[in-house]
């Protein structure tokens, strides 16, 4: 699967949850926000780092991305998104996973540098039913040199918006 198509099923899946789409709409006037959580968890190249690229503007296709780097090169992964940060501390990888139980994932595979960046195509931009709403994201990156075979990134909180 493409990874345009993972994104747009990783963005539909968390529209698509009742609670989530009575929350905002349309022309919600929020403006979008970026900002980091915790540290994370180290694995051979130390704890992989999760930003964002841009800002999550739903007014601006192509504004935004998800960066994971530090990771193992062409080691896979996970980013999950979830709708509410839910702080869960994880004996097994020794880190607080900032997404809890719940979440959408997207697999993705970083490059010989050890990043990645993931955007949505122009087929998969953000619903405007998302504007407004604080998200959650978090990688693991497999490392077997990591506790519990994955380093975790640090968590990223965003919100889709417009610029007023």
């Amino acid at each position: 699967m493409h990874s345009k198509m993972r994104w747009m099923l990783a963005l539909v899946g968390l529209a698509a949850l009742p609670a989530l789409l009575a929350l905002a709409g349309p022309g919600c006037g929020v403006a979008p926000a970026l900002s980091t959580v915790g540290g994370g968890s180290a694995g051979f190249f130390g704890a992989p780092r999760l930003a964002g690229l841009g800002l999550p503007e739903l007014s601006t296709p192509g504004s935004f991305a998800f960066r994971i780097t530090g990771g193992v090169p062409h080691a896979p992964g996970v980013l999950i998104l979830a709708r509410r940060e839910q702080p869960l501390f994880s004996a097994a990888f020794q880190t607080t996973i900032y997404s809890g139980s719940s979440g959408v994932s997207l697999p993705f595979v970083l490059d010989s540098s050890g990043a990645v960046v993931l955007a949505p195509g122009p087929t998969s931009h953000p619903l405007s039913e998302l504007c407004g709403l604080d998200l959650i994201a978090q990688a693991v990156v497999f490392d077997f040199t990591a506790l519990g075979g994955g380093a975790w990134t640090n968590g990223l909180r965003f919100r889709f918006g417009t610029t007023p």
